[in-house]
């Protein structure tokens, strides 16, 4: 499926995606070392995905463009 995305992080907790402007778009709580998130609603743009773990957190971005 088209705007499927899957993240795999060992001890993932939490899953929050970020608009250009810092608006949060996506705040999904994580039980496991994988999550797979539906993108598709999504308009074409910047974003970032920011992934807690235990141990940590890491913050990339992303562009979706159709």
């Amino acid at each position: 499926v088209v705007g499927l995305v899957t993240i795999a992080l060992e001890g993932m907790q939490k899953v929050m995606v970020y608009n250009a402007l810092g608006q949060i778009l996506l705040n999904k709580e994580a039980n496991g070392d994988v999550l797979q998130l539906d993108l598709s609603g999504f308009e074409n743009g910047l974003y970032w995905i920011k992934v807690m773990a235990q141990n940590g957190s890491v913050v990339r971005s992303f562009v979706i463009s159709r």
